[in-house]
């Protein structure tokens, strides 16, 4: 009896807005097609409220990794535009299940070829672009009727009395205009948009989006117009196409591009003004002035002159551990607090965090040095770890070996259908079902040979006994490496130690550094140091490896307390 060929029925739906009861009618739409064929279905998979212009879907990559693991024979699909929009997308799956002996069929057209496929393709790519300039247009007539095209912004809300077909007709609301003007009459008067942030949660007033407010909520991006202080709308002028989002060729992700001046679309909307002239002018010109005290770096130094002020002049280096340091209290990031301190950026910038004690960064740093060097290593617990890792190491090596055995038997069996298939072809029995089931049982030998040849045995894991020794003299070298004009390769090397620096406080005790270090990391750089050639530590079950950490007091004197391995 001829087996059944295997089929995956995909479905897609592009919007939130569809309905995603469209999945299960595709479904029943492919399942009669397989029905009707005898496939047998082996999986259904999808993508709801995605778009096809994009390669980067979970349901298509799932798709595609049991196309390249030759788990399927028939992709069957509503329509070819479910797959893909896009004409190089399309192309690369059809090639890519062309190499593998899959074949494409849709409920509209059939069996894909090349030519099915360039022109659906071409077809369902023309009606993006088009889509694309319709929805522009239309948008734009919106905006030049005075209605907004998208979310009310903060102070606003859509109008009740408007008709219900005109929807973006906006309405000032009462009490979030009050906010909008206390912000401008704050940042007018002198105060910073990170105290004004402060001011408004301390108050308990929600930000736009539920959450507390940031400086940044405020002060905007000076490019794109946005924030607070910088958004036309509370001045009365609607401005629209400021910016456009293209989707990244490969990631699919949107990325938004500033457009020229020229190309912005502007309705004065008087009746939407909250800020009055002066008052606007008076913020529009502060932000200016802050702007134009930062320029020199950016600007003067890229002609090749030299500026004496401006921000970008003095703005401090990168120290090693920026970026790895959290608040213990709030589990925010922490930052600046000063030239020579750190303190909790959720603290300064937002008063959302209780802990508004800043330490020193240099006494931070020399503990940290001190902690990779002495204290991650410990040798004896460094030994009892080596022996654990060699455990480990070894039942990684025995699951492996008996995976192997299972696919080599496996190998052997699919083999043997082989050569039954190629006799009973020979003895003169119908062909034509023989020579596809023998396709598919070559498919399958070669996908267990490859897989054989890509799961060659790793050696069992090898760490000298005086590699806690090695660690710390190569952590020295690279402590003396940071204080020489090139460091940032030391810098570098030193950041992939760490994990993160969680820093927290309490009266009793001070300051309290906990530094998580990467194990795995450190066995490398020790393994490396004085040889060609690191260990391959990904290997033998190692790759489980998590990390290991100390605990120092970074009080009085910062004294050591317990740490652990």
């Amino acid at each position: 009896m001829t087996q059944a060929l295997r089929a995956i029925i995909y479905a897609r739906y592009s919007t939130d807005l569809q309905r995603p009861q469209s999945i299960e009618d595709q479904y029943r739409l492919c399942q009669r097609v397989a029905e009707q064929q005898g496939w047998e279905i082996v999986a259904q998979l999808q993508d709801g409220a995605t778009s096809g212009a994009t390669i980067n879907r979970s349901g298509l990559n799932a798709l595609r990794s049991i196309i390249t693991s030759y788990g399927t024979d028939i992709i069957l699909v509503e329509a070819f535009d479910r797959l893909s929009r896009d004409m190089a997308d399309m192309a690369t799956l059809h090639k890519e299940a062309e190499y593998h002996n899959v074949r494409f069929y849709s409920v509209a057209d059939g069996f894909a070829t090349p030519m099915t496929v360039g022109l659906r393709s071409m077809m369902d790519s023309e009606f993006l672009r088009a889509l694309k300039q319709k929805t522009h247009r239309g948008l734009e007539g919106v905006i030049l009727e005075g209605r907004h095209t998208a979310r009310p912004p903060y102070g606003y809300c859509n109008d009740p009395a408007a008709a219900p077909d005109k929807r973006g007709v906006l309405a000032i609301h009462p009490k979030h205009a009050d906010v909008v003007r206390r912000i401008y009459r704050d940042y007018a008067e002198g105060k910073s948009p990170i105290a004004i942030a402060k001011a408004l949660n301390a108050d308990g007033i929600p930000s736009p989006t539920g959450k507390p407010w940031r400086d940044t909520t405020i002060r905007g991006h000076a490019t794109r117009q946005s924030g607070i202080l910088r958004n036309p709308i509370y001045h009365g002028t609607m401005v629209w196409n400021r910016t456009e989002y293209r989707k990244h060729y490969e990631t699919g992700l949107r990325q938004a591009r500033v457009r020229s001046a020229d190309e912005y679309v502007t309705r004065e909307v008087p009746q939407l003004r909250i800020i009055d002239e002066p008052l606007w002018r008076k913020v529009q010109d502060r932000l200016k002035a802050t702007a134009n005290s930062g320029k020199g770096r950016r600007s003067d130094l890229a002609k090749g002159n030299t500026a004496k002020d401006g921000f970008w002049n003095h703005r401090r280096t990168k120290h090693f551990l920026s970026g790895l340091m959290v608040c213990g209290t709030c589990g925010g990031a922490m930052g600046n607090a000063g030239k020579d301190y750190i303190g909790c950026t959720n603290a300064r910038k937002s008063g959302t965090c209780t802990e508004k004690k800043s330490v020193r960064r240099a006494e931070v740093e020399s503990l940290v040095l001190d902690s990779l060097q002495h204290r991650l290593m410990d040798p004896n617990l460094l030994a009892d770890f080596i022996k654990a890792v060699q455990a480990e190491a070894k039942a990684a090596l025995k699951a492996a070996r008996q995976k192997r055995e299972q696919t080599e038997r496996t190998l052997d069996a699919l083999r043997k259908k082989e050569v039954h298939l190629v006799d009973a072809i020979a003895d003169g029995h119908d062909a034509k079902p023989l020579m596809d089931r023998l396709t598919s049982i070559e498919n399958e030998i070669t996908a267990l040979e490859v897989q054989l040849a890509q799961s060659e045995e790793e050696p069992v894991l090898n760490l000298d006994d005086d590699l806690a020794a090695v660690y710390r003299a190569r952590v020295a070298d690279l402590a003396r490496q940071l204080r020489s004009p090139d460091a940032e390769a030391a810098r570098q090397q030193l950041r992939d130690l760490i994990e993160r620096v969680v820093i927290s406080h309490d009266a009793a005790q001070g300051h309290r550094v906990t530094l998580e270090g990467a194990i795995v990391e450190m066995l490398e750089l020790a393994s490396a140091f004085g040889a060609t050639q690191k260990p391959a530590l990904a290997g033998a079950g190692a790759g489980d490896l998590l990390c290991c950490s100390v605990k120092v007091v970074a009080g009085a004197g910062f004294e050591p307390a317990t740490f652990r391995l």
